[in-house]
């Protein structure tokens, strides 16, 4: 249980547990399995302090300071932490289900198996998190920075992450089914047997991606660039491949089965065993350089 002589200090107000804190900065708070509920923490500096399976949901921690804090199994459901820093913190198993997130320092914080849905992480910093089977579904992400993440086995489907940096990242089998990722950096990104079916991928940037046996069934490609990009044995069945460039790219034993490959650059991309079957490549350059009819 949480130490009563810390939980006391707390509810005095955060300008209390601030003084204190800045004349104890040896001493870790410990607020094991505390209900602050009903706490206004606006500002708080809870850097290192142990939160785990403590009670935050609905609580303000605008521009609070989290560092380091330990908020294993935590509930933080609703919970307010715009602007807040929350680096190298650890939220294993945390509930964080429509959480406000935006603009957030959440780099290398650990988010292994928790619960994001739901939850705005607009323009966040989650640079080298971990999210190894997080669920991040239906949350919004539009420009985050999930660069060197890893999003192993993760949840993203329904997502809105437009515009977001995924460079580097590690996609291992993990779900994006129809979520919007119009516009996003997926440059070097391990997408290996990821799902990303019905997905909005326009214009996103798959520059030596590597999306072995991905499953990209009707996903929308248009203006994608791919260049070397890894497809060998993905699915790409109905997938809008339009205007998109896959110079380079390799093809073999991909499903592009009734595909749309319209004006779409294919120069020195490798289709061995690539089932075209049905495809439309209307004035697509194709492999040898030639312009399809």
């Amino acid at each position: 249980m949480a130490n009563q002589e810390h939980l006391a200090l707390l509810q005095q107000g955060v300008t209390v547990w601030n003084r204190w804190w800045e004349a104890n900065p040896q001493t870790r708070p410990d607020l094991y399995m505390a209900d602050l509920t009903d706490l206004s923490l606006r500002e708080i500096n809870l850097r290192g302090a142990d939160l785990r399976e403590a009670t935050l949901s609905q609580v303000d921690l605008c521009m609070s300071n989290l560092s380091g804090a330990d908020l294993t199994r935590a509930n933080l459901q609703g919970a307010n932490l715009y602007t807040a820093n929350l680096h190298q913190t650890i939220l294993r198993e945390a509930n964080l289900y429509k959480a406000d997130l935006r603009e957030a320092i959440l780099s290398q914080a650990d988010f292994c198996m928790a619960s994001l849905i739901g939850a705005n992480l607009s323009l966040a910093n989650l640079e080298k998190a971990t999210l190894y089977t997080a669920n991040l579904s239906k949350t919004t992400m539009g420009g985050v920075n999930l660069s060197k993440a890893d999003l192993r086995e993760a949840d993203l489907s329904f997502a809105d992450l437009r515009e977001a940096n995924f460079k580097g990242a590690n996609l291992y089998a993990a779900t994006l089914h129809k979520s919007n990722l119009s516009k996003a950096d997926f440059t070097k990104t391990s997408l290996r047997q990821a799902n990303l079916s019905s997905a909005n991928l326009a214009t996103a940037s798959f520059f030596r991606a590597v999306l072995f046996k991905a499953n990209l069934e009707q996903a929308d490609l248009s203006g994608a660039y791919l260049y070397k990009a890894n497809l060998a044995q993905a699915t790409l069945h109905k997938a809008n491949l339009s205007d998109a460039n896959l110079s380079g790219a390799d093809l073999s034993q991909a499903d592009l089965r009734n595909s749309y490959l319209l004006e779409a650059y294919l120069m020195e991309a490798v289709l061995s065993e690539a089932n075209l079957t049905g495809a439309h490549l209307s004035r697509a350059t194709m492999p040898d350089g030639s312009i399809h009819d």
